[in-house]
């Protein structure tokens, strides 16, 4: 009898303490649906962060290692492409492991030439994942960067996206306009 392999959503938000979500300070915090995707799921209610700032706290989270150990200790600092991950070691497990958004990993300069474009962004994927909604600040993909992209926003329903040459057209709908106070309450 064949096993059925499960997928995983794998969902970490940075800059967000657990008490905005679930704690007094999210009493007034209109956040319904990511409540109700938590209490769908295992959530980690007890996982603190081992390091400050984001970039080495998000590699720490993704390599189950300590700063010192990944040597990742501030912004910006490249992780050892060697260095196995959840996404490479999903991979070796059979995953596909795909990313909606960001781990702003630099690349790792080694082997690598001088000119190389990757190795000016901090905003880099980590090795093993593929892509799939694009989410730098600085060092946007050119489709986006050209102003081509037309997004239409909603909080409460999602919206198509109009890219021209997007890999993510049809497949990934984006969000970006913030609410007004009427659309909240």
């Amino acid at each position: 009898m064949a096993t059925s392999r499960r997928n995983v959503l794998f969902v970490t938000i940075d800059q967000l303490r657990a008490d905005c979500l679930f704690g007094t300070l999210g009493v007034g915090t209109p956040l319904a649906t990511l409540r109700e995707l938590a209490g769908e799921s295992h959530s980690f209610l007890n996982h603190f962060t081992v390091t400050n700032p984001c970039g080495p706290a998000r590699a720490s989270l993704l390599t189950g290692r300590y700063a010192m150990n990944h040597r990742s200790v501030r912004n910006g600092t490249p992780l050892d492409a060697k260095m196995p991950n959840l996404a490479t070691e999903a991979r070796r497990a059979g995953y596909e492991p795909l990313l909606f958004g960001y781990t702003d990993t630099s690349t790792d300069p080694r082997g690598r030439p001088e000119a190389d474009p990757d190795l000016r962004s901090y905003e880099g994927v980590l090795p093993g994942f593929r892509e799939l909604a694009e989410m730098r600040a600085e060092d946007s993909l050119s489709w986006r960067a050209s102003g081509a992209c037309k997004r239409r926003v909603s909080v409460r329903s999602v919206s198509s996206t109009s890219c021209p040459g997007s890999p993510l057209n049809e497949r990934v709908a984006m969000e970006t306009r913030r609410p007004s106070r009427r659309e909240i309450s």
